[in-house]
């Protein structure tokens, strides 16, 4: 803390990463901060407690306030910023709080009307620096050599360091028992999103709000999204066909991609056989998959549906399109063995040796090659006309449908 011109000032530096949470201001003691009654902590029942030491850290996190004398002295906080480079961190920041629920309102106005004035400061070594004077004027100064950057991430963090500085000139000060603003690691105490394809974009949180509510009034309204994508979703692939190949047992997919917004990869995955779609990152993901195709193998006998979700580069999944593809399975193969009857010279007795690897024959279809009506039986006698030279084909039929045939010359 310093004193300014004859006036109490509370000082708040906030120190900045462009990559991981952003460490933030600590407050300057002053001869009054040593005060034994100079803080005062709040919990989220609104419960005051007077003290100079930390408060246990419990359940939920604890809001804490600036001595009683730095706080803004009114529900209006009329700003001039003259951080062109940083208006729209300024003007962000100012909706949230103005959209908290907290009965203040941060208000641009001219400098000359100005209570607060915003400023680049690129020599403070620190990201931000937040001054109250008597809670009636307020300067906040914000490192431009710090603060850079123009990717998604590097402009939350520099709103999330504007929102911290207007938190500090409503009177708040640090927290560093959970998810907040106002703590001094911005936002150290949140999880990091999910997903690469997310970066936290939300710049107050609930416990950041009640503070400024047990100072000016109100009530908490409902946060905003925590995270915000880095990229657009992509588009869904079109033009999806599926194709069973029994010969190698093999499902073959293929699709066309869009020209606008086009995927950077795409996911397959597979119902279980029963022709059930399955839901969004359930089933089985096909591994062999390229830009606009995908193989799967050894599949049993059913109806699979396969469902190809776009992904973004960075992974953000688009829409998913679907395709149903029956496999019948393996096919069976024919073969037959034969002798000839010792008492009569043209008859000739047949046995089916055919075999179905992933099922059962079920049917059998003889053509002797005389010209007669045939046989359907598995292994059949028959009597051929004359002597010659007959080919007699043997055709097989498995339980899923799939057939072979198999052909022999027999000599008489």
């Amino acid at each position: 803390m310093n004193l300014g011109r004859g006036l109490l000032a509370v000082a708040c530096a906030a120190f900045a990463s462009a990559v991981a949470p952003t460490a933030v201001d600590a407050v300057e003691p002053t001869t009054a901060d040593r005060e034994p009654t100079s803080r005062l902590l709040v919990d989220h029942g609104g419960n005051l407690h007077g003290g100079t030491g930390d408060v246990a850290a419990g359940p939920m996190p604890l809001f804490e306030l600036l001595p009683s004398y730095s706080r803004w002295r009114s529900h209006t906080f009329n700003y001039f910023n003259s951080a062109k480079q940083f208006s729209g961190a300024v003007k962000q920041a100012a909706a949230a709080w103005n959209r908290s629920g907290m009965k203040g309102k941060w208000k641009p106005v001219s400098r000359g009307r100005a209570d607060v004035v915003i400023k680049v400061n690129s020599r403070i070594g620190v990201a931000g620096l937040a001054t109250s004077y008597d809670g009636r004027r307020g300067l906040i100064e914000l490192n431009a050599q710090t603060l850079k950057g123009k990717s998604p991430q590097a402009r939350a963090t520099a709103a999330g360091v504007v929102a911290h500085e207007m938190g500090h000139i409503i009177g708040l000060d640090h927290e560093n028992h959970g998810c907040t603003t106002m703590s001094s690691v911005l936002w150290s105490g949140c999880k990091p999103p999910k997903e690469d394809w997310l970066y936290r974009c939300r710049l107050l949180e609930a416990d950041d709000v009640r503070g400024a509510v047990k100072l000016l009034g109100g009530k908490v309204k409902k946060l905003g999204k925590e995270s915000c994508p880095l990229e657009k979703a992509p588009a869904k692939v079109t033009n999806l066909n599926g194709t069973y190949n029994n010969e190698v047992q093999t499902i073959r997919l293929s699709w066309s991609l869009p020209k606008k917004n086009a995927p950077g990869a795409v996911t397959v995955r597979r119902g279980s056989g029963d022709g059930q779609c399955p839901k969004r990152g359930r089933g089985a993901q096909v591994s062999d998959v390229g830009r606009d195709r995908a193989t799967d193998y050894g599949l049993d006998p059913g109806t699979y549906c396969y469902v190809v979700t776009s992904e973004g580069k960075l992974g953000r999944p688009g829409p998913s399109t679907n395709v149903k593809v029956t496999s019948t399975g393996a096919s069976p193969e024919a073969s037959f063995t034969y002798y000839y009857d010792l008492d009569i010279y043209t008859a000739v007795s047949f046995s089916d040796s055919s075999f179905d690897p992933d099922g059962e024959i079920v049917s059998w279809s003889w053509d002797f090659g005389d010209g007669s009506a045939g046989s359907a039986e598995r292994d059949p006698f028959h009597v051929f006309p004359a002597e010659g030279i007959y080919t007699v084909t043997l055709t097989v039929r498995d339980d899923s449908g799939n057939t072979s045939t198999y052909s022999e010359d027999v000599y008489i």
